[in-house]
């Protein structure tokens, strides 16, 4: 399986997504989104899109 990762931004607004958001924030997110990426992928989803609302 392999995960490709896209923020869509460029490398310098990290920080400012960091400092934004906070870091502790965006890890649960995405360890949140991670989880249920991983099912529909073993599920046989081709492509899955993490968001956030």
């Amino acid at each position: 399986m392999i995960f490709w990762l896209d923020a869509q931004l460029p490398p310098s607004l990290a920080p400012w997504l960091a400092q934004a958001f906070g870091d502790r924030r965006l890890r649960e997110v995405f360890h949140r989104l991670f989880i249920d990426a991983t099912a529909l992928l073993e599920a046989g989803e081709q492509i899955v899109e993490l968001g956030d609302a």
